[in-house]
């Protein structure tokens, strides 16, 4: 089944119209607490050794 390019994009433009709201509402509705934060040291290591193994 072949899709129309202006199709592929209008369902594009839905989705992210959709991930931009669901941001907007959890920006504005959720206080972020310590324990949910991420610990960015332990996520920049994580990429570090994905990025390693990726390259070996």
């Amino acid at each position: 089944m072949a899709v129309k390019a202006d199709e592929t994009l209008t369902l594009e433009t839905e989705q992210s119209r959709w991930f931009l709201d669901r941001m907007r509402y959890a920006d504005t509705h959720y206080e972020p607490t310590p324990e949910r934060k991420p610990d960015m040291q332990a996520v920049l290591e994580k990429i570090e050794v994905r990025r390693r193994k990726r390259q070996n």
